[in-house]
């Protein structure tokens, strides 16, 4: 039997965020981390991944990182959450 958390999920299940973008004012695709942690590194990478090409890199201020929910592969089941803000891009720029 696999152990739940509060929010009655399985604690394999991975995690699933979005970045808004507030200029555009639009989410993108949901994906999927194994953990918060791992998010936050992924989308810190990306903000500081020197990049002119990357809108990211180069406007870190207009995105904002969400956690929306767990996905788990073993069943194909979504459990929505609301919606978290983790950080915006400059919250994880490196000076």
């Amino acid at each position: 039997m696999s152990k739940q958390t509060e929010y009655n999920i399985d604690i394999e299940d991975k995690h699933l965020y979005t970045l808004y973008d507030s200029k555009s004012e639009t989410w993108s695709a949901p994906f999927v981390h194994s953990s918060r942690g791992d998010a936050i590194r992924a989308f810190s990478d990306a903000v500081n991944k020197e990049n002119e090409q990357s809108l990211l890199y180069t406007h870190p201020e207009d995105f904002t990182l969400f956690h929306i929910g767990y996905w788990n592969d073993k069943t194909a089941t979504i459990t929505p959450i609301d919606k978290v803000a983790v950080g915006t891009g400059l919250d994880f720029k490196l000076s």
